[in-house]
């Protein structure tokens, strides 16, 4: 990066990622203390004589699983509660798993990427961390927009390519080393400072769960990059990616109703080999640390496309000219195939996800062919009006300023 270009980026950001920085790298350290100290709270009051008291008086109510006649299956004794109690990592977050035997718990460690792990011990806001990387890579380049700064940048004596590289590089190596050094620490405190037979995960695991969340970060911040510098309207811009956050809530139900319709169409082996290729949904975006880690191929896929949405994002700023200020994109040449690839998107998962074909047509013998109609039409009409609002805002308001013409004339 250019000596004059750094610092000029140094002094309108210096102390915003100062701050957003340090308070990463506080999040990822508290929340690794936070573990801790909930684990020995834990362990204390497994401990302590109150608890034993309401142990013995009420050994029916602590249940460790159910036989496959659906009978309780208690606890062997207060020792193999506390046990499982204080054990960090399980395949399943509640314990009341159907069991054959009274077998005594062992803490497992068996260990497959792309398999979830749920630590009971983790309140933390680590989860939150990738949707804000997002919106930071989105505002870095949307914000300087619509603050005109980009005014600045594109009258000085470099290249709009250098100017990109400069500005991603300037925020994402210290963010990214914030991320990568606060998940090490992370992992290292949960892992140094929980006795040993408690973390049932080797070191090796938990740093790779923590590289799989890094990758993911990673990508969540060139993705909001992307974005940031395609969408330029401050209408539809931030609307578009509030919706598109609040649409991530079907995804788990989208992927359900596509594979129970590869059931249906007797497709089952599809579901296997992504399933085989890719581990669970959960287990591929990996938001919080722990045991959890993505699988290898679901690792190189995200590192693609972030290396993708780098390229993309790179030729379109180029492409940039300040007249295009408030239009829907920034270059305005790409809408037709915007709207072409959000239509079909749209369409898509809003229609897998919104209605479970095979269900419907086991039961009801029949498609509901309303839904399907109104589904797609919806989201087409919906992508046409986000991607051309300009054209329409800018052909309305003229027909509406040549009528109140016409008024005043009479």
């Amino acid at each position: 990066m250019h000596t004059n270009l750094k610092k000029i980026f140094h002094t309108r950001y210096k102390a915003i990622l100062l701050l957003i920085t340090f308070g990463l790298f506080a999040v990822y350290m508290t929340s690794g203390i936070s573990i801790v100290d909930g684990w020995n709270n834990q362990r204390e009051w497994l401990y302590s004589k109150n608890f034993k008291k309401d142990f013995e008086d009420s050994t029916p109510g602590y249940t460790k699983g159910y036989d496959e006649s659906g009978k309780e299956i208690a606890y062997q004794d207060i020792e193999e509660y506390r046990l499982e109690e204080l054990t960090l990592f399980h395949n399943d977050f509640y314990t009341t798993e159907t069991i054959t035997s009274d077998t005594p718990f062992t803490p497992s460690t068996k260990y497959q990427a792309g398999q979830v792990y749920w630590n009971r011990y983790d309140h933390s806001y680590i989860s939150m961390i990738p949707i804000f990387i997002f919106l930071l890579g989105f505002g870095l380049f949307f914000i300087d927009l619509k603050t005109n700064f980009n005014t600045l940048l594109f009258s000085l004596p470099f290249t709009k390519k250098q100017i990109f590289r400069g500005k991603l590089l300037y925020w994402a190596i210290p963010l990214m080393l914030a991320i990568g050094l606060g998940s090490i620490f992370n992992q290292l405190i949960v892992y140094l400072m929980i006795p040993a037979p408690y973390v049932n995960a080797t070191l090796g695991q938990m740093l790779y769960a923590g590289l799989s969340h890094w990758i993911f970060t990673l990508l969540a911040f060139l993705i909001g990059s992307f974005l940031g510098v395609l969408l330029g309207n401050l209408v539809t811009g931030p609307l578009m990616i509030v919706a598109g956050l609040i649409s991530l809530e079907p995804s788990n139900q989208f992927l359900n109703n596509l594979s129970n319709l590869f059931k249906f169409l007797k497709l089952d082996s599809i579901n296997i080999f992504f399933s085989q290729l890719f581990g669970d949904f959960s287990a591929m975006a990996i938001s919080s640390l722990g045991k959890t880690g993505s699988t290898l191929p679901t690792l190189i896929v995200f590192l693609l496309v972030t290396g993708i949405a780098f390229l993309l994002a790179e030729k379109i700023y180029q492409n940039i000219s300040l007249e295009n200020n408030g239009k829907v994109l920034t270059v305005p040449r790409y809408r037709k195939r915007f709207f072409v690839i959000l239509a079909i998107f749209t369409t898509l998962y809003f229609t897998f996800g919104g209605v479970n074909l095979a269900f419907y047509y086991d039961y009801y013998d029949k498609l509901p062919f309303l839904e399907l109609i109104f589904l797609p039409v919806t989201c087409i009409i919906s992508s046409f009006v986000l991607t051309y609002y300009d054209e329409i805002f800018k052909f309305w308001n003229k027909r509406y300023l040549a009528r109140m013409a016409k008024n005043i004339s009479k």
